[in-house]
């Protein structure tokens, strides 16, 4: 069995930032679940990717009082710059609308995007090779 291997490099920059970001080092969490694979193009070495960006990370001026989440929108607070580096598209700013908020400040995003990325395909054993 072959397997199929594809780098997408995701990018976390600071760039412009609408609000300044906190004093203290963020700790930021990118995970990136691939949730289908739409269409693949071995000849152009790509494929296209329905995906879910989770991103958490801490803004401890955020903490409140509440006893439970709160909605915020992403132009009221500090968010990274999320970008996908090196897609078929260019490079592709992540921007994100509503980010929720947890009592301890603790901030999470999660975003759906289809994403066309370059993707290379080993055809070493076709036609007997299959792909899982």
């Amino acid at each position: 069995m072959n397997t199929v291997v594809c780098f997408v490099y995701f990018s976390l920059v600071f760039g412009q930032l609408t609000t300044k970001p906190p004093e203290e080092v963020v700790d930021v969490k990118l995970y990136v679940h691939v949730q289908w694979i739409n269409s693949v193009e071995p000849a152009q070495n790509s494929v296209v990717l329905s995906v879910i960006f989770s991103v958490n990370w801490t803004d401890s001026r955020l903490a409140s009082g509440r006893k439970s989440d709160y909605e915020v929108t992403t132009s009221s607070i500090w968010i990274p710059d999320l970008r996908i580096l090196d897609g078929i598209d260019g490079d592709k700013q992540l921007d994100p609308k509503i980010a929720r908020v947890s009592p301890d400040g603790i901030v999470r995003l999660v975003l759906r995007r289809t994403v066309s990325v370059w993707c290379f395909f080993e055809f070493k054993y076709y036609p007997y090779d299959y792909h899982a």
